[in-house]
């Protein structure tokens, strides 16, 4: 046995030894992330391949217009054939090719700091400076102007990037073809290492069990097992629960698993809701903001909401809640009553599309006045979606020019008109900020005696900041258990930082009972 063991040492030191050689060879360390490295390094490259061949493109494309440009001139009229066939100009640009690829492969195994590359640099700015020269010498023999010159400057310096982009292009082709290389071999290298490590944990396997057969044969030798002697029989245990003085015992686990569960859930509970900072309630926005709350809208059912555009499904209660509204706005604003308001939140799901259209509604047919209703969401249709209107032609339209004022609003009810978003852009916020905008705005204060900008959330763009800048004041939308303190914060930080003037708070979604309760 001790001969055997000693041969299988043997033949384990040597596969191991194999292993060890093959991976240092190959220099393989571990094939899987040998393999992701590669494949990250190939991505990457392919990547800057897709973007040499589109600055390529480009380029090509611009040398074509100064092309066009130049051919305009009588004086490149004279010289075209003799700058493009030049072969002193077409030797410098091979020259600057081949100095392109020599220095993008010195790149990839020294520093920019090495001096092989700062000769190579050095080589590639002088071959620039020939090029640049030797268009330039080619006009030097006919009068030029100052126009003439910028065109003959750009001239030679697209084509010098021409050159350093298809260097570039080389360089990278060759190596991804490289790391494809690379990549096609590594399954044959993995089925030598794996067929090298197999033997070797066999042979592991074999050595450890043959160890122990021989350390038990040796401890059998050196005892004598016929001198072992029993100290206690083995006897099989009393079925009866009573003599159990073991673990486990079930009723005192059961009651122990019980008391640890409950406690542990209601601690769970407390700490989710010591951790949770979102508003959900009026008290917690005057903690956080330093606004005032105007009004405070209750959770209702959605069958209360129903509205057909003819008043005719509002309830009581909404009117009072919404007059109640009005009137806050009214009193805070008692010296100069805002002629455009603007009605944002921080996120989407806050209410305020709902919140914009009531108010609208109150105001003009309770209140009697003259009200524009603005969809201003060109990311999504708001109010255009919720009412079931057609989003043919709306805001988007007129900014495009597509549409006129007369064209765009639509009227719902007596003293209430309203203009849809339209079909959505590409580009919202472009629209939003061209000079059209205010100038519909000027013209729709003339008309109307309140205009209400129903705008997008905060957190999807700019949108909502850009419209309030031409709303005299902005009203914002606050959600029970919608937004956090810290987003809410930030928000307002952003109306501050815009120098946008917020009337106050709507607390929106309040639980049964807080609807009276205005802070």
């Amino acid at each position: 046995m001790e001969k055997e063991v000693l041969r299988i040492q043997k033949g384990l030191a040597i596969a191991e030894k194999a292993v060890e050689d093959f991976r240092k060879g190959n220099q393989v360390v571990s094939l899987d992330d040998q393999k992701r490295a590669l494949i990250n390094q190939k991505s990457e490259l392919e990547n800057n391949l897709y973007d040499t061949r589109r600055s390529y493109r480009e380029r090509k494309s611009d040398i074509q217009s100064v092309k066009e440009a130049l051919s305009k001139q009588p004086e490149f009229q004279k010289i075209q054939t003799t700058v493009e066939d030049n072969p002193i100009l077409i030797s410098y640009k091979n020259t600057l090719l081949g100095l392109e690829v020599s220095q993008a492969k010195a790149l990839a195994e020294l520093t920019p700091q090495h001096p092989s590359v700062k000769e190579i640099q050095n080589q590639i700015e002088q071959t620039k400076r020939s090029i640049e020269k030797e268009v330039t010498k080619a006009f030097a023999s006919h009068l030029t102007t100052r126009y003439l010159d910028s065109l003959i400057e750009k001239y030679s310096d697209t084509e010098i990037q021409i050159v350093s982009l298809k260097a570039r292009e080389q360089v990278l082709s060759e190596q991804i073809k490289n790391i494809t290389k690379e990549l096609n071999e590594i399954p044959s290298k993995e089925l030598e290492v794996e067929r090298l490590t197999r033997k070797t944990d066999a042979l592991k396997a074999s050595y450890t069990i043959l160890l122990g057969q021989l350390e038990m044969a040796e401890i059998a030798r050196d005892m004598g097992v016929l001198n072992a002697t029993i100290i206690s029989p083995a006897v099989i245990p009393s079925t009866d629960p009573s003599n159990y003085i073991y673990f486990p015992k079930k009723a005192i686990m059961t009651v122990l698993s019980l008391f640890l569960g409950v406690s542990f859930g209601l601690f769970l509970v407390f700490f989710l809701e010591y951790l949770d900072d979102s508003i959900r309630s009026p008290k917690d926005v005057t903690d956080v903001l330093d606004y005032p709350v105007l009004g405070v809208i209750p959770m209702v059912p959605k069958d209360v909401l129903g509205l057909d555009m003819r008043g005719e499904k509002v309830s009581s209660l909404l009117m009072d809640w919404f007059l109640d509204l009005r009137s806050s706005i009214r009193l805070i604003t008692s010296g100069e009553r805002p002629k455009i308001i603007s009605v944002v939140s921080a996120g989407k799901g806050e209410g305020k599309t709902t919140i914009s259209t009531y108010l609208a509604i109150v105001c003009s047919q309770q209140c009697g006045e003259r009200v524009l209703l603005i969809d201003s969401n060109l990311r999504g249709h708001n109010i255009t979606e919720s009412l079931n209107l057609s989003s043919t032609a709306g805001l988007s339209s007129f900014l495009e020019s597509q549409a006129g004022m007369n064209e765009i609003v639509q009227s719902r009810m007596e003293r209430f008109d309203l203009i849809s978003s339209g079909p959505l852009p590409s580009n919202p916020l472009r629209l939003l900020e061209s000079v059209t905008m205010p100038n519909l705005i000027e013209s729709l204060k003339e008309r109307y005696d309140l205009i209400i900008f129903d705008t997008p959330a905060v957190d999807v763009g700019n949108d909502a900041i850009s419209i309030s800048r031409y709303c005299d004041k902005a009203l914002f939308v606050i959600a029970s258990g919608e937004s956090s303190g810290q987003k809410i914060k930030r928000t307002m930080e952003s109306f501050k930082t815009f120098r946008i003037p917020v009337l106050g708070v709507i607390f929106n979604k309040a639980k049964t009972g807080e609807g009276a309760k205005l802070t």
